[in-house]
């Protein structure tokens, strides 16, 4: 009797562990989760703050430029619209910079940047010549072209410059790690976005560009989750 009460004794205790060890690999799995979530959301912040930052520089620099040398429209050979090596020439003072390539290659990534849809974009920002290139002191690579290179605006936008959070690093990504801004005539600085463009959703993998004004405002990146087809410019800004 002894024997057969100890014996279900041991069943008992052994399923009990079974279960123990199911519940711990459960646990696991979702603190793993947990950690690379968390790590996702410390690397958006990152990107989200970085953004920002190039922003108030950006903004700055033009500000006070506009101000020394008259509308960026003027800054050319004879008070001329200028090429994109007039403009670059006539911002650098007013930038602090680790490192400048111009026209040459060295300071973004060398490969094709990606869209959101994993597609590659016909040109590399980084062996283009088209492009005048550097990386300012808090590590983001900047590209500016002007106005005749920009297909977004050609009547009001003048500068367009391209900017990568991550430096030479990270995805090289539109959308996730490079960005854009346009700059106006009066030196103001103008985070692109799909406002004001019924066809254009903010989901949308054809305006990757244009989601530089929805991260600085919203502070996220939601729009790179499953959940994206959630978010509107006029509804939910999240989809936590």
């Amino acid at each position: 009797m002894k024997k057969s009460f100890m014996s279900k004794i041991q069943r008992y205790l052994a399923f009990t562990l079974a279960e123990v060890v199911m519940v711990m690999g459960i646990i696991g799995v979702i603190g793993i989760l947990g950690v690379s979530n968390a790590k996702k959301d410390t690397d958006t912040s990152e990107k989200v703050a970085q953004l920002r930052k190039t922003y108030e520089i950006l903004d700055a620099a033009f500000t006070q430029a506009v101000m020394e040398n008259g509308k960026i429209n003027k800054w050319g050979a004879n008070a001329s619209y200028p090429t994109t090596a007039e403009i670059w020439q006539v911002i650098n003072p007013y930038l602090e910079f680790s490192k400048k390539c111009e026209t040459k290659s060295g300071c973004w990534k060398n490969a094709a940047p990606i869209g959101i849809d994993k597609q590659a974009s016909n040109i590399n920002i980084d062996t283009s010549a088209n492009f005048e290139k550097a990386i300012l002191s808090n590590g983001v690579s900047i590209a500016i072209l002007d106005k005749m290179a920009n297909l977004f605006d050609s009547q009001n936008v003048f500068p367009f410059i391209l900017v990568d959070v991550n430096g030479k690093k990270g995805l090289n990504m539109f959308g996730n790690d490079i960005f854009a801004f346009e700059v106006h005539i009066d030196g103001t600085i103008v985070p692109s976005n799909s406002v004001g463009h019924p066809t254009w959703d903010i989901n949308s993998t054809v305006v990757d560009v244009y989601r530089t004004q929805w991260v600085i405002q919203f502070g996220n990146m939601d729009y790179l989750k499953p959940c994206a087809d959630e978010l509107s410019w006029t509804g939910s800004h999240t989809c936590r």
